[in-house]
């Protein structure tokens, strides 16, 4: 029989403390919950979300300048089946100058670039992965106005395959038609359409001499 004395000599058991925490007060643990993630919050997981793999690149910032910066168009390789016969077509219909550079390899300059001509019988290495003759499509700005270009491709019997027609260019909208060189590269040739002027449109005077176009255009034979 337990008595007063008997219980006042009984020590009490000790109130267990939760096994992380060190607070006296079972119910109320000092440390994080053992069931809540020690993440600032419990839904937003402070490392990179597990569904989404974290980049090998570093971050880029957008005021950092790109490690590489194309600054403009120089030259392009045609391949063409008779460099003469293309030689002749964009002498004379769209007024480019006929250069020869290197081993008496054949080239047409307009403005400040140039397009080298490779034969199709015989590329020059290295070349394309499959050089084709035909396989171009190009739009070129040309000096407005536009109705002034359709009479000289009608003055040479150059048939217009589409135009004038709306198109995008790079640096704004565009009034287009379409022509076919010899191999049946399909050729745009376009001016502004929103009242900019050529050097606004990319392009410049450069690629005039005393108000003309570069080369004298003649009737093709």
């Amino acid at each position: 029989m337990l008595t007063s004395s008997t219980l006042a000599r009984t020590p009490h058991p000790p109130i267990p403390h939760h096994p992380t925490s060190p607070s006296p007060h079972p119910l109320i643990p000092s440390s994080p919950h053992p069931l809540i993630p020690s993440s600032p919050h419990p839904l937003i997981p402070s490392s990179p979300h597990p569904l989404i793999p974290s980049s090998p690149h570093p971050p880029t910032s957008p005021t950092s300048p790109p490690m590489l910066q194309i600054l403009t168009l120089d030259h392009l390789v045609m391949t063409v089946t008779d460099i003469d016969r293309t030689c002749e077509f964009y002498q004379a219909v769209l007024g480019m100058e006929l250069i020869t550079f290197g081993a008496s390899r054949k080239a047409l300059r307009y403005g400040t670039q140039k397009i080298n001509l490779h034969a199709a019988a015989t590329p020059l290495a290295p070349h394309a992965q499959a050089p084709t003759a035909g396989s171009a499509d190009l739009c070129f700005l040309v000096l407005p106005p536009l109705e002034k270009v359709l009479a000289h491709l009608q003055t040479l019997g150059v048939p217009v395959l589409l135009g004038p027609v709306p198109r995008t260019g790079a640096t704004g909208p565009l009034v287009s038609i379409y022509i076919r060189d010899p191999d049946g590269n399909l050729i745009e040739l376009s001016v502004p359409a929103d009242g900019r002027s050529l050097s606004e449109a990319g392009t410049s005077a450069a690629g005039q001499k005393n108000g003309q176009p570069s080369g004298s255009p003649r009737p093709l034979a």
